[in-house]
């Protein structure tokens, strides 16, 4: 059985893509319905921060709906020298890390 993957389709290039970082919670949700409303778009969503991720094609459906956001632009690690990429990559684990531990010592 041959499975053919379009890598691109999957996990596009940080360069194609763009964060939106919605105003309030009503503007979250608003823009779930949009993308309910098309399911064949790349998306990646953290609720928790009215946050996602989406082609930078795909963003001029949240701004005709009017939403409230506010653009950040997103970095391929590959392409940054590789002591950036070593400085940004401790960053975050020294940020995730608590996180983790505190869910380790919940009991499942």
């Amino acid at each position: 059985m041959n499975v053919d993957l379009d890598m691109d389709e999957l996990w596009p290039a940080a360069s194609s893509l763009v964060g939106l970082q919605l105003a309030t919670d009503a503007e979250f949700d608003r823009c779930q319905v949009i993308l309910g409303d098309h399911p064949e778009s790349f998306r990646l969503i953290n609720p928790a921060g009215r946050y996602l991720v989406v082609r930078r094609t795909d963003a001029y459906l949240f701004s005709e709906a009017g939403l409230s956001y506010r653009e950040i632009e997103l970095v391929d690690m590959d392409d940054l020298p590789p002591q950036e990429r070593y400085e940004r990559q401790r960053a975050m684990i020294e940020a995730q890390m608590p996180r983790f531990i505190a869910r380790l010592r919940q009991p499942p």
